[in-house]
């Protein structure tokens, strides 16, 4: 397949970089290009295993469009007043003699990922009163709790609360270094336990990680999402727990194309909102847009509270879209239809589509006049149709073509 070029992917804007610098406490290239699915997190989990080189071939952004990428996101930086500082990865498979892991191989985009990006108040300063070992033990212990390496991590623990026995934080390093070494243990989890501990990892290791380990926090964190995973359900869905389920822990790595893999295991997912609107997230991320925007459309058919949750849509090509149509002041049930209009190349994405399409009797009248193009006397009777059904589509019809 061939990769994308720039302007078939999302490019960086102030909001997204601002959004994690808030999330994570600095904006990491490699970290956007994970959440943005430029790279699969099966593929970055490998070059953190050592099993890979590099980056290079695992990036599904096309080798001309990065440097308009880089130069995109050096300006948002500095529009931002954000500075760089060094960003080091390391292996996860072992903690002995450790070089840095290669980025890539281009030294531009090496040089790229190889830094993360602060605001200057929130950059590491030289403090004379600041005891320096602890600040060294701290850091030694994020590192080594963020690189997976349990034994390290414990030997920093004991430095740092040697050096800090009274440090606010010291209980709370204690819980992320017990959890992850209950991580790294081959136990199962029960299934009767598996709610307890999805909740324990939502609401308590979670925010933890975030606020301890900031920008690391997520290389902790994906390690617990794997081990929970094994242990979650794929085939079967409980609406009424819809977060115990395969497809939720593999959105949190964030792994897209696990996560349409494990909602299509489960034989009546088109009848699920929320595994509809999981889908149609994973698809926004795997570079497929049109399927995305119609699986929005048809969520609409399947929950009164689709309006709410289409709001909550970030994706700018979908809120174009959704912020057009309801300038027009028509019934929500409409909005499948009007998207046929805007986008009329969506029909020949129909049948890739992975559920039923939408049944409105609008969207079929507009899909039977894309459909009979061509055709005068076929037009007619079609334009008809929709006439009867909507007025206001047909006149929004006829101005589009």
């Amino acid at each position: 397949m061939e990769k994308p070029t720039l302007s078939d992917t999302t490019g960086i804007d102030l909001e997204t970089i601002q959004r994690q610098i808030q999330d994570y406490g600095a904006f990491s290239p490699l970290h956007w290009l994970l959440q943005s699915g430029h790279i699969a997190f099966a593929s970055y989990e490998s070059w953190r295993q050592g099993e890979v080189t590099t980056l290079d071939d695992l990036l599904t952004v096309g080798s001309d469009s990065l440097p308009t990428l880089i130069e995109n996101a050096l300006a948002q930086t500095q529009a931002l007043g954000l500075e760089p500082e060094p960003q080091l990865f390391y292996s996860w498979a072992s903690s002995n003699n450790q070089k840095p892991l290669r980025t890539s191989e281009n030294r531009e985009l090496a040089q790229w990922l190889g830094q993360r990006w602060r605001r200057p108040q929130e950059l590491p300063q030289m403090d004379l009163f600041m005891d320096s070992g602890t600040a060294v033990a701290e850091n030694e212990l994020i590192d080594s709790l963020c690189h997976r390496h349990w034994e390290e991590a414990e030997k920093a623990y004991h430095r740092f609360s040697e050096n800090s026995p009274s440090h606010s934080n010291l209980v709370h390093y204690e819980g992320l270094l017990i959890y992850g070494k209950h991580m790294s243990s081959s136990e199962p989890v029960s299934q009767k336990l598996i709610s307890e501990e999805l909740l324990a990892l939502q609401n308590e290791i979670t925010p933890l990680a975030n606020e301890l380990l900031k920008h690391q926090a997520r290389d902790y964190l994906s390690f617990a999402w794997q081990r929970l995973a094994k242990f979650l359900p794929g085939e079967t869905f409980d609406p009424a727990t819809p977060d115990i389920h395969l497809s939720f822990a593999m959105a949190q790595l964030p792994d897209w194309p696990a996560v349409i893999a494990a909602i299509k295991l489960v034989p009546d997912f088109a009848q699920h909102p929320v595994l509809v609107m999981r889908l149609a997230q994973a698809y926004w991320h795997s570079s497929e847009p049109e399927l995305a925007i119609l699986l929005c459309c048809k969520l609409i058919e399947l929950t009164e509270t689709a309006e709410s949750e289409l709001d909550g849509v970030s994706n700018e090509r979908f809120v174009l879209l959704w912020n057009n149509f309801w300038e027009h002041n028509l019934p929500i049930e409409l909005f499948p239809a009007f998207v046929l209009i805007e986008e009329p190349q969506l029909i020949h994405q129909l049948k890739k589509l992975p559920t039923a399409q939408p049944q409105h009797p609008a969207f079929a009248a507009v899909k039977q006049l894309l459909q009979s193009r061509g055709d005068n006397d076929r037009q007619v009777h079609d334009r008809q149709q929709l006439q009867d059904i909507s007025p206001e589509l047909l006149k929004l019809f006829l101005r589009k073509i």
